[in-house]
């Protein structure tokens, strides 16, 4: 498995990282927490060094999943977290900030936050600066190691930079969703920050394990009950037909490479050295054992302009 450093501050980490979201045990249909348990424990043996959650996950279900599979081997891995996102509502207050920072610290079971991120950047009452200059705070005091952001764009970025560095930003960035090349890959790479992709794998489309007939439990959100975004862009009938017929395509250059579709998305997303590591999820250890492979598989210049050209056609 391959490292790259986060960002100019940063530690190495794995330029594969375990994401946690299904493992809040909501949004993703039927999950069995011993199985991601497991899942997480088998990245650790393959490589993987990093893990991402989220305390809306499960509303700190994940964090404790993370906690237990984790345990034993703190001092060797790296845990992001995020705040933001709470139970009825939505809060990046200073004083919210702390509160749930020292929440996550107990469901973690741990001393400090590696990367403690916001969320999102959608809260209304209190003014970004204030939030960041919390996430600065709770870093002086050493709960938190380095501070982040995701589903920021670079006119947030902005405001957050000139108070404490930007250590990360985590953006939606796949084969599928490119939009974060636009301008905040880009600044990043400007302003020495580390990029950790999520959706990396288009929520399971390029796994290549879909067929036009793939059904979703109503508690999975991308049968469409739930209003996500997401959905309509990847998952309505008309998008996710368009989308199986590239990874058709994706399909061939992986077999003549020896590799499987979804190691190929994630071996593109590294094509860039802006990128430091792609968030993969997993619900069960099978899952992970094909993606963390990807950790060591590079691209050549002609698989990459045939890639692009499935990509655009």
């Amino acid at each position: 498995m391959r490292h790259r450093t986060l960002g100019k501050n940063g530690p190495p980490i794995s330029v594969v990282g375990f994401g946690s979201w299904a493992a809040g045990g909501d949004m993703w249909g039927t999950t069995q927490d011993d199985d991601i348990i497991a899942a997480m424990r088998r990245a650790f043996e393959l490589g993987v060094t990093w893990y991402d959650t989220a305390d809306a996950y499960g509303f700190g279900h994940s964090e404790e999943l993370v906690a237990e599979a984790l345990d034993g081997r703190r001092d060797e891995v790296f845990i992001a977290t995020k705040v933001g996102i709470r139970k009825g509502g939505f809060s990046l207050a200073p004083g919210y900030i702390a509160e749930a920072c020292d929440a996550s610290l107990k469901r973690l079971r741990t001393d400090r936050i590696d990367l403690y991120q916001i969320h999102w950047p959608g809260d209304r009452k209190t003014p970004l600066e204030d939030s960041w200059q919390a996430m600065a705070a709770l870093q002086d005091s050493g709960k938190v190691r380095f501070i982040g952001v995701s589903n920021f764009r670079v006119k947030h970025l902005e405001k957050c930079e000139p108070i404490r560095h930007v250590d990360s930003v985590q953006p939606e960035y796949s084969m599928l969703i490119r939009d974060a090349e636009d301008e905040v890959i880009p600044w990043c790479a400007e302003h020495g920050t580390g990029v950790v992709t999520y959706g990396s794998l288009a929520y399971g489309i390029l796994t290549g394990k879909f067929t036009a007939d793939a059904k979703f439990e109503k508690s999975d959100w991308r049968s469409g009950s739930m209003g996500i975004d997401y959905y309509e862009e990847l998952f309505a009938p008309k998008a996710f037909r368009r989308h199986l017929a590239t990874v058709e395509q994706l399909k061939e250059i992986a077999a003549r490479l020896g590799i499987t579709v979804a190691q190929l998305a994630i071996a593109w997303l590294l094509r860039t050295e802006a990128v430091t590591s792609a968030i993969v999820g997993a619900k069960r250890p099978s899952q992970i054992e094909e993606t963390a492979a990807a950790g060591d598989a590079e691209l050549d210049d002609d698989t990459l302009d045939e890639i692009e050209k499935v990509l655009h056609s």
